[in-house]
């Protein structure tokens, strides 16, 4: 087995990367939660990459991510944009994500709706298929 070196490191983790740690386990996503195998993300125990990948998607269309928040070192928030399926850029669509990390992987989501009630307002209706992925 080689050792560590520069050829052997591990490369960038992506813009906005954030890491969750408790314990001897941690997982390393991106801004909008997702965790992507071609970048050292994943969830890790004992320094064992457990699962490596993670994606969520609502009608097939990944999160546009708009903040990420550690609020606790295992513990993190993930906001993220419904992109609107006619290409404006205010979807009125949020999905939240709490992240906890430990003994596993726990995801808590909730989509939340802010479209106002009225005719030619894309809202919840619109929403097909959310759907998460995960590879190990």
């Amino acid at each position: 087995m080689a050792g560590w070196n520069a050829d052997t490191a591990a490369g960038p983790l992506g813009p906005g990367s954030v890491t969750l740690v408790e314990g001897s386990s941690f997982c390393i996503s991106s801004a909008n939660g997702d965790i992507h195998p071609e970048y050292p993300h994943g969830v890790f125990y004992e320094d064992t990459r457990i699962l490596s990948g993670w994606h969520l998607t609502v009608n097939g269309a990944p999160l546009e991510p708009l903040a990420a928040k550690t609020k606790e070192p295992y513990r993190g928030l993930f906001a993220g944009r419904v992109p609107r399926p006619d290409g404006h850029a205010d979807s009125p669509l949020i999905v939240v994500r709490l992240r906890e990390v430990g003994g596993g992987i726990v995801e808590q989501i909730t989509v939340r709706n802010y479209a106002p009630a009225g005719p030619n307002v894309w809202s919840a209706s619109g929403l097909k298929r959310i759907s998460l992925t995960s590879l190990r």
